[in-house]
């Protein structure tokens, strides 16, 4: 006889991964037998059932490749056969009608009173005493039939000759063999597949769903793609979840599991599922993959993250990443770099790019990288080798702080891939910007000049796009913090207030910028700036004596006028200074210190690329930052 096996599941949620592995068995055999895989849809409970979980089990069967000889069947349209054998068993007196004052008018079945036993195809032999189990509800008031009944019609009208199932309807096999006897019928063979427990063996729990995923355990197929799994690696997974092809064989494709599946060779025993054995076998499946498939496959983690991106950019991403993937989810957060604004980790600047001469290399890098003719990895990769080999020293200590520049921290793919997939004019400019966070060098001016500029234009748009003086803070803040990476330097915006004495004299200057450096002991190491600061000093403190607030006005500020339109403001005090760039919405107004010739106070204070650059060189002289 010709072998036929079901799998017929409720569309009641989505496909569950226990769910995927009995399909899996099924269609196995139906396939290694030369048989027929039957996909039928138990939709009688019309309470629970969903279309979205319908679309579900027939998407999530397709993800997996199984796909069915016949069907799908629905339970919901063959309500006439249900009602034709329903009354078959009552003509010949093995059901009845019967009121119950909760559920209303329902037929019931009378079960067979005795131990009803069954050669199991995994457990063996198997039975069960049911003389004191209540007759099995057939039709319910609503008239639709119940589960024990349905699936005998069912499996007898669609000649299912063998039911692989979950070892959880153990129970119902007898009622359901009674059923097959009142009937008439034969009754199919059955086999119960062990549960499925989670990896501490407790039984899988849907209320823990949220934790199974957490720790990369999918519950649903649902979850298999939202986990990056790829269906072969689950397939091939579940297949051993219960079965062993013998020896050490766990690599396999959907074909080699056809050609080797038999019955008798699964387990009666439960599993637990192994996460770090699931990964690992996704991992093994992403490396077979080819660089196209990956791309398409892994373009919607991508783009929900960091929004549409280029596929030969995401192609470049994945051929450099999928080695060391083993979820496809994972290339996402991997992938940062490629895809966002740079953010660098501190401690990566000061262990690598503060190093002595790691500076000094980036910028050889640099030039070098530019001038390059095909910016691609092997000329990147040659180029390194050759950085290295000039400098005597390991391809890491050239490669490392080039990543750090480029990336922001230290683990990335190999640079050569990396520079790849950034292209030429982004990492050009990131390596720009990471000398800026190294040790204060000589610049040109003209380099000063077109940066400086360039932010000046930046402020001038925010301060005009500004309705209030929140706004202007949030628009220029990171503006100038650009400006003043280059310092090192911890920024923040203050509000000065308007108040008394010394403070009442700068009352127009509403915000500042404020830039901590270490002591005012490092200030003014140069010549006449220590002597102007110094000037300075002695004027707070006489201000303070007069006004009576002793040491406490030594945390006011007091400004430098330097080049003629530019202004640093500085804070003398016991505790570390500051330097201040004070910003506001309204025009600007000079007030002078008659007891510190040349030097005037400004605020607000009018920021172009002429004073930036000033307050920039002001603060290296000043030895402000590192």
């Amino acid at each position: 006889m010709p072998i036929r096996v079901r799998f017929a599941p409720s569309p009641t949620g989505d496909l569950h991964i226990g769910g995927v592995r009995t399909a899996l068995y099924n269609f196995l055999y139906a396939r290694h037998e030369k048989g027929t895989f039957v996909l039928r849809i138990e939709d009688t409970d019309q309470k629970r059932n969903r279309d979205e979980s319908l679309a579900s089990i027939k998407d999530g069967l397709a993800w997996c490749g199984l796909t069915w000889d016949e069907g799908p069947h629905y339970q919901s349209l063959r309500l006439d056969r249900y009602r034709a054998a329903a009354a078959e068993l009552e003509k010949t007196g093995r059901a009845y009608w019967q009121e119950d004052p909760e559920k209303g008018k329902a037929l019931y079945f009378r079960i067979d009173r005795e131990v009803i036993n069954w050669k199991d195809l995994i457990h063996g032999p198997m039975g069960r005493d049911v003389s004191g189990d209540k007759d099995l509800v057939c039709v319910k008031s609503d008239g639709f039939p119940t589960y024990n009944f349905a699936v005998v019609v069912d499996d007898h009208d669609m000649a299912i000759t063998h039911v692989l199932r979950g070892d959880d309807h153990i129970p119902n096999t007898p009622i359901q063999i009674s059923l097959y006897r009142a009937f008439g019928w034969t009754p199919p063979e059955f086999g119960h597949l062990p549960m499925i427990l989670a990896p501490d063996g407790s039984k899988l729990s849907k209320r823990e769903t949220e934790k199974y995923r957490a720790m990369g355990l999918p519950v649903t197929v649902g979850d298999c793609r939202a986990l990056g799994y790829l269906p072969e690696t689950i397939v091939n997974y579940m297949a051993l979840l219960g079965w062993s092809p013998g020896g050490d064989l766990e690599m396999m494709t959907l074909d080699d599991m056809v050609r080797l599946f038999t019955l008798d060779r699964v387990g009666n025993t439960q599993a637990r599922f192994d996460v770090k054995k699931l990964l690992a076998m996704n991992g093994d499946h992403i490396r077979r993959c080819s660089i196209d498939r990956l791309a398409g496959l892994t373009r919607p983690y991508i783009e929900s993250a960091y929004g549409p991106q280029p596929i030969e950019t995401i192609r470049l991403v994945v051929q450099a990443l999928h080695v060391r993937l083993d979820r496809l989810d994972k290339v996402a957060p991997a992938a940062k770099f490629a895809f966002t604004k740079i953010a660098y980790d501190p401690a990566a600047v000061t262990k690598v790019l503060k190093a002595e001469g790691a500076v000094a290399i980036v910028r050889e890098l640099r030039a070098a990288l530019a001038d390059l003719p095909s910016f691609d990895q092997a000329s990147i990769d040659a180029l390194l080798k050759r950085v290295a080999e000039n400098h005597q020293t390991k391809l890491a200590n050239v490669a490392q702080p080039l990543r750090v520049a480029v990336t922001g921290g230290t683990v990335s793919p190999p640079i050569h891939d990396t520079l790849a997939i950034l292209g030429r004019e982004r990492v050009l400019a990131r390596i720009d910007e990471a000398i800026n966070l190294g040790p204060p060098v000589e610049v040109p001016r003209e380099t000063w000049q077109f940066n400086t500029e360039r932010l000046a234009r930046e402020i001038r748009s925010a301060r005009a796009a500004s309705a209030t003086e929140e706004d202007l803070k949030m628009r220029v803040e990171p503006v100038l913090q650009r400006a003043f990476e280059s310092l090192g330097v911890a920024v923040d915006l203050v509000k000065y207030e308007r108040g008394t004495g010394l403070r009442g004299r700068i009352d127009a200057l509403y915000g500042f910028l404020v830039l901590e450096y270490e002591s005012p002991g490092k200030l003014g190491t140069k010549g006449g700036l220590r002597e102007s600061l110094d000037q300075i000093k002695r004027y707070m403190d006489a201000e303070a004596e007069r006004a009576g607030t002793g040491d406490e006005s030594k945390e006011k500020f007091v400004g430098v006028a330097l080049d003629g339109d530019s202004i640093a403001f500085v804070r003398f005090s016991r505790s570390p200074g500051r330097l201040a760039v004070p910003l506001s919405l309204g025009p600007a107004q000079r007030l002078q210190f008659p007891d510190v010739p040349g030097f005037q106070v400004f605020g607000p204070f009018p920021i172009n690329g002429a004073s930036l650059r000033a307050l920039l060189a002001y603060a290296r002289a000043a030895g402000v930052g590192r």
